[in-house]
C-alpha cells in the first residue's frame, strides 16, 4: 500500500494523481503499485507540486514495517539509532538538511535482539551436530500364530553400525533372503535361537540405548508379551515411533505405510527381504528427519 498526501498543490498535479490513486480525503491519495510505478509517481509529484508540500509512505522491509519520504515540507525523515523518526527543524541548519546523515538500518536496541536470536538458533544447531546419535532400531516379525518369529536390530552410534538378527523357534525353510550384505561387504546371516536366549541377548545388545521402531504400539505390545511368558521384566528403554517424525517432515504423503514411506525418501532403493535389510533402512530414515535430529539434540 502506498499513502502520498498533499497540500498546497496545483489542481493539475491532483488531477494528475487520480489516475493512478483514489482520494480518499481532500490530499490524500492511496494506491497499491509495484516499486517502479510508485518512484515514477512521486517523480511526477516533486516535479509538479509547485510551492506545495507532498509526503510519500509506503510498506518496507526494515524494523517499522514502512518507510516515508517528504519534498518541500520542513518535516523530514532522519535516522536515530537505526530507527527513521520525524525531524522538525529548530534552525535553518537542520532545515537545509546538513549536519545529520539517514542511515538505513535497525536499531541497536533491535540489532541486540537479533544477535541474541540467532546466537540461540546457532547454539542450538550445534547442539544437533553435537547431540549423541546413539540409538537401536527394532524390526519385529510375526507368525501366524502372532509370535515372535524374527527379531533384527541396528545399533548406531553416529557413526557405525551394528547389527543382531535373530530366527526365532522350530527351522522353518530356508530363504534365500536370508542374508544382509553390510556396506563394507559383510554379510550377516541370522542365527535361530529359542525366544528365552534372544530375549536375553537382545537385552544386552541394546543395553538402555533408545529404542525405535516404526508403527510400534503392537510390535511393542507383542515383545513385553512375550517377556512377560519367560517371566523377565519389560524393557525400561525410551521408546519412540519413528512414524511421527515421518508426519511432521512429509505432510502430503498419499499414506504412511513403510514401503510408502520408504519410496519417497529412498526413491532407488529395493523392497526389503528380511528384517534386518528393515531395520537398517530404518535407521537411515531417522538420521533424514529434521524432528528426530532436533528430539536427539534435546535428550542429549
Amino acid at each position: 500500500m502506498t499513502v502520498i498526501t498533499l497540500e498546497r498543490v496545483p489542481a493539475s498535479l491532483r488531477g494528475d494523481l487520480t489516475k493512478w490513486m483514489q482520494e480518499i480525503a481532500t490530499g490524500v491519495y492511496v494506491g497499491n503499485f509495484n516499486s517502479r510505478v510508485r518512484e515514477h509517481l512521486w517523480k511526477r509529484v516533486k516535479e509538479g507540486v509547485g510551492k506545495g508540500e507532498a509526503t510519500l509512505s509506503y510498506r518496507h522491509q526494515n524494523e517499522l514495517g514502512y518507510r516515508f519520504e517528504t519534498w518541500n515540507t520542513k518535516r523530514r525523515s532522519v535516522d536515530f539509532d537505526g530507527i527513521e523518526l520525524v525531524l522538525f527543524p529548530s534552525n535553518k541548519k537542520e532545515c537545509d538538511g546538513e549536519g545529520d546523515i539517514l542511515r538505513k538500518g535497525f536499531s541497536n536496541a533491535a540489532k541486540f535482539r537479533m544477535a541474541k536470536k540467532f546466537a540461540a538458533m546457532k547454539a542450538i544447531k550445534e547442539k544437533e551436530k553435537s547431540a549423541s546419535k546413539e540409538y537401536a532400531v527394532l524390526v519385529l516379525k510375526t507368525d501366524t500364530l502372532n509370535r515372535l518369529s524374527e527379531l533384527a536390530v541396528t545399533k548406531f552410534d553416529g557413526k557405525n553400525k551394528e547389527y543382531l538378527w535373530f530366527l526365532i523357534g522350530e527351522e522353518t525353510a530356508s530363504s534365500e533372503s536370508e542374508s544382509f550384505a553390510v556396506d563394507n561387504g559383510d554379510i550377516v546371516v541370522p542365527v535361530r535361537a529359542e525366544i528365552a536366549e534372544v530375549m536375553t541377548k537382545f537385552a544386552a545388545f541394546v543395553g538402555d540405548l533408545l529404542l525405535i521402531c516404526y508403527e510400534s504400539a503392537e510390535k511393542l505390545a507383542i515383545l513385553d508379551a512375550e517377556l512377560n511368558i519367560l517371566g523377565k521384566p519389560q524393557l525400561a528403554n525410551k521408546k519412540i515411533d519413528l512414524l511421527r517424525f515421518v508426519k511432521k517432515d512429509n505432510m502430503f504423503l498419499s499414506d504412511y505405510r513403510l514401503a510408502t514411506v520408504i519410496e519417497d525418501y529412498f526413491p532407488e532403493a529395493e523392497i526389503f527381504k528380511n528384517a534386518l535389510e528393515e531395520s537398517n533402512i530404518l535407521c537411515d530414515l531417522a538420521m533424514k528427519l529434521n524432528g528426530f535430529l532436533a528430539f536427539l539434540a534435546k535428550g542429549s
